[in-house]
Parts: structure tokens; C-alpha cells; sequence
């Protein structure tokens, strides 16, 4: 069987999405599953060629054919730039036909955002092949408060990820939340399977060798700096927790980007405290160097309608890292940890609570080791892309059977 991957973005770009894609694609090639890959219009690769291989897999890249100007980017976007990405829609589709037919491929699975699914599904109509769509957010969410025109945007793009789905032969998402979600928004029950997050057999095989935390004065975050993600909150309960002038040995750093990293080093500058550090963007090879230089990995998401039902991929990393998380009480970090046996967690939105889960771990070191082994044990038993993937084999021969 092999399968071509419409991907909104990959490496180089290091998220949360990408790194899914990642383990979507590893494992299902450690199951035998064939798998090629195409990155959208806005993605510039690590070259100019039309296709490189990365992880091991061929990735195609639509922009070094497509050529244009636009990039992928978390900043606000003009009503403009939206129309002149829509405008690229046919190109990208008829790119995905001709990559399709020249690897012979039995599939077409795209991934969010509707724009490859959109265009995937012309190219699966037009050479009599199924298409899967998964579905691994609520982006509408991400937009509706940003102003008149980004309410009206947000209900187009609802729209047009339900009319996505709709359009797919199967529907994959990534946590039970989002398919409650779906299955509202009236697409059957038995279109939908879940495919939870989980770590690649090849970063399980490095954080394997590394040693877990011993001690909890090192926190930080990893990840994205965006305004759902609580980073202001985590500053003030760090401050309370451990005033500058009485703990020397603890320390708080923040390793990513993203649009709200301005107002965060503003607000951290605004501390005077030396032991606060924004670390920057890391590739994926130095993500053990990463979780090396801290003991906690701090996930303070606020409680909105996106986390209650997303579940980030961090946490199973960290846990994977031998790292102990604190994480608030969102629906899609209990989900993603497996429950309060795994991690530490803490009504969100509470500031005073946090700084009272911080203060636990750094001076409650037996109990928070318990709560570490237990994370760690269940990503290693639970959460491994390639016993993950089977899930999509069964999609996949349900559909070409069909």
C-alpha cells in the first residue's frame, strides 16, 4: 500500500503539527506501510529542488514549483493574503494529481488545514482514489476575538473544515474531544476514527538513553508563544514561588517562538530576574539538548474551547524525556497525559495554584519522582507511533476495499 501525505507544513518548520506529521509518517513506514509526501504553496523546503528526502521519506514541495511569495505565518493576516493562498487552490490541486499519478499512490490523506483537503480531494475524484481528511483542530477558534472581520472568518473557516470533512471518504482526528466535536457538526459517528498523538520510535529509542530529572528546580516551556498557551500566568506564579533574592538554584526558560514572544520578554524584563531566559527556536536535532537542560516542563494552557478539546503533543514528549509536567486541568492535557497519576495539575487560569504545584515539586522530590516513572511508563506503553498507526492501516484497507 503506499500513501501520499498533503501536508500544510513539515521540517523545516518544528511545531506541534509538524512533529505529528512526523510520527504519522515514521510509523506508518515501520508498519509497512509505503508513504511520499507534498507540502503546501507557502512552505519553502530546505532546497530549491522539486522534492527532498526528509526522515527518510520523499517530501515534494508545491512552493519550489508554485512559485510565489507567500509564506506560512501565525501572524494576523490580511482578507488579501487569504484570497491570494485561495488563489493557488487549483494550482496546488493539480500539482497533487500529477505527484498522485506519478507514484502510483493507493491513497490521499491530507492533513489539516481544509486547503489540502480541498485540493487533495480533487486530485483523489478525478483518478478514482479515496481521501482521508484528519482533522486536529479548531482553527476557527483561533481567530473569533480578533475583531468584526476575524468573527465573520472564523465562521467561513468552520465552515469550510466541516465542508472538508464532509467531502473526505474518512475522517481522522486525533483525541476523543474533537470527534465528539465532528460527529455535532453531522458527520457519522463510524466516519470518524481517533489516532491519538504519540512519540516516533526514534526519538522513544534517544529519550530511552536519557536519564530522568532527580531534582525539580529547572522549569520551562517548549513550544509555541501564543496567547492560549497562559506563558503571562506562568511568569507571575514563578515569581511568587520563588522570589529573585532567596532561590539562586532555580530557574524558568522558554524555549520556542511565536507571536507572542515580544509581549512575554516584555513582561519577563519587567521582572529584573536574571534566572527567567528566552532560549529561542530549536531543530529537531537538539530536542534532547532541550529537555537535558530542564527537570519541569511547565504547560499552563488557559481554558477555552481549543484546549478543552486539542491535546498538545509536549507533554508526551517531556514524559518520554524522563521530565516531569505540570500542566493546567484543560481538557486536552488530561487527555493527552492519561490522567493525574501522570502529571501534575492544576485548576487553569489559577495563578496561585500553579505557583503551589511549583513550589510542590521543587521541595517534594520523592512524590514528584513517583509521578514522573508513572508519565513515562505510559507514553512507552501507550503512546509509540508504530503501534499508534495500525489504526490508520485499518482505515486505509477499509477504503480501498470499499
Amino acid at each position: 500500500m503506499k500513501v501520499l501525505h498533503v501536508l500544510y507544513n513539515y521540517f523545516p518548520d518544528h511545531t506541534g503539527s509538524t512533529i505529528r506529521s512526523e510520527g504519522v509518517l515514521s510509523g506508518q513506514k515501520a508498519i509497512g506501510i509505503e508513504v511520499v509526501a507534498i507540502t503546501s504553496p507557502f512552505q519553502s523546503g530546505f532546497s530549491d529542488a522539486e522534492y527532498e528526502t526528509v526522515e527518510g521519506v520523499k517530501v515534494y514541495r508545491a512552493k519550489n514549483v508554485i512559485c510565489n511569495e507567500l509564506d506560512i505565518s501565525e501572524k494576523p493576516k490580511s482578507l488579501w493574503s487569504r484570497v491570494k493562498k485561495l488563489r493557488l487552490l487549483l494550482s496546488f490541486a493539480r500539482y497533487i494529481r500529477e505527484v498522485a499519478e506519478k507514484e502510483q499512490v493507493d491513497v490521499i490523506h491530507a492533513h489539516s488545514m481544509f486547503f489540502c483537503a480541498f485540493a487533495a480531494k480533487y486530485a483523489s475524484k478525478t483518478l478514482g482514489i479515496p481521501m482521508v481528511y484528519e482533522f486536529r483542530s479548531l482553527w476557527e477558534e483561533r481567530s473569533k476575538n480578533q475583531g468584526i472581520v476575524s468573527k465573520y472568518l472564523s465562521k467561513l473557516l468552520k465552515f469550510s473544515e466541516t465542508l472538508a470533512m464532509r467531502a473526505a471518504d474518512h475522517v481522522v482526528t486525533i483525541n476523543q474531544g474533537l470527534k465528539s466535536n465532528i460527529v455535532k457538526r453531522g458527520i457519522r459517528d463510524q466516519h470518524v476514527t481517533v489516532v491519538s498523538n504519540a512519540v516516533s520510535s526514534s526519538l522513544l529509542s534517544v529519550a530511552q538513553n536519557t536519564t530522568s530529572s532527580t531534582s525539580f528546580c529547572r522549569f520551562g516551556y517548549v513550544g509555541n508563544f501564543s496567547d492560549i498557551e497562559g506563558l503571562d500566568l506562568l511568569l507571575e506564579a514563578f515569581s511568587l514561588s520563588f522570589p529573585v533574592d532567596g532561590f539562586p538554584d532555580v530557574s524558568l526558560s522558554f524555549w520556542g517562538r511565536g507571536p507572542d514572544l515580544e509581549y512575554l520578554s516584555a513582561l519577563a524584563e519587567s521582572k529584573n530576574d536574571p534566572r527567567i531566559k528566552f532560549c529561542g527556536p530549536f531543530s529537531r536535532d537538539s530536542v534532547t539538548l532541550v529537555y537535558e537542560s530542564l527537570d519541569c516542563i511547565v504547560i499552563p494552557r488557559i481554558s477555552l474551547p481549543i484546549t478543552e478539546l486539542v491535546t498538545p503533543l509536549k507533554p508526551l514528549e517531556a514524559m518520554a524525556f524522563g521530565r516531569l509536567v505540570i500542566g493546567s486541568d484543560v481538557g486536552g492535557i488530561v487527555e493527552v497525559v492519561g490522567g493525574s497519576e501522570n502529571a501534575l495539575l492544576f485548576p487553569a487560569g489559577d495563578t496561585v495554584a500553579l505557583s503551589s504545584q511549583l513550589s510542590f515539586a521543587h521541595e517534594n522530590i520523592e512524590p514528584c519522582l513517583r509521578t514522573l516513572k508513572c508519565g513515562r511508563d505510559f507514553v512507552f506503553e501507550n503512546r509509540n507511533w508504530s503501534e499508534v498507526s495500525r489504526a490508520y492501516s485499518k482505515v486505509y484497507q477499509d477504503l480501498l476495499v470499499g
